[in-house]
């Protein structure tokens, strides 16, 4: 009889979100954030999100339950705009760590948040223990080097109406991280209806 074996359980880093589409007025901050003379690491176009869970590393037979999961939290769950507004950072303006893109009225994304972060928990996968906040990262500070151009650029940018995004889903992400940054890769998509 030959002997069976198990191929070992892989783990992978992995986050929950909602992405959001590289508007002109988003590619611009970025543009503009590239451009300062500052030491960041602007997001790529492509990746920018909203994120609801980090759940750090996770063993790929985990996709499963984190996949049912996520389509529980969006079961029911309508389609809806959300309005962007106004450029921050964290942990503030004036010693920035990570520059954001907030939100306007942000109650139904909270929502849908905390929802899938429940949903998510009871399967066994509590994430990260930080508050909600919804944003979408723009950059973050590697050195001292020009902060002030960035601390320029955030009272510039401070109020900026920003467009509506439409949240059609909510996404599981697999991020790998590289010499050049990370790169993400969905392993599930939960869409929400008339999405």
């Amino acid at each position: 009889m030959a002997e069976s074996r198990l191929l070992p359980t892989v783990a992978f880093r992995a986050f929950v979100g909602v992405p959001v589409g590289p508007s002109p007025a988003l590619a611009s901050l970025l543009d503009g954030l590239a451009a300062s003379g500052a030491d960041l690491k602007v997001v790529e176009p492509t990746h920018l999100h909203v994120t609801f869970c980090f759940l750090g590393d996770v063993p790929d037979d985990a996709v499963p339950r984190i996949a049912a999961a996520l389509d529980d939290a969006t079961r029911g769950q309508t389609a809806f705009l959300f309005q962007l507004q106004g450029v921050g950072a964290f942990p503030n303006v004036r010693h920035p760590r990570v520059v954001w893109a907030g939100s306007k009225g942000p109650e139904q994304i909270v929502a849908l948040a905390l929802r899938t972060r429940e949903r998510l928990g009871a399967a066994g996968f509590p994430g990260d223990a930080k508050d909600f906040r919804a944003h979408v990262t723009l950059a973050r500070v590697r050195s001292e080097r020009g902060l002030d151009k960035v601390v320029r650029f955030l009272r510039e940018h401070g109020r900026d109406e920003l467009p509506e995004e439409r949240v059609r889903e909510v996404v599981l992400f697999k991020s790998t991280l590289g010499p050049h940054g990370p790169s993400y890769e969905r392993l599930h998509s939960a869409a929400l209806e008339g999405a």
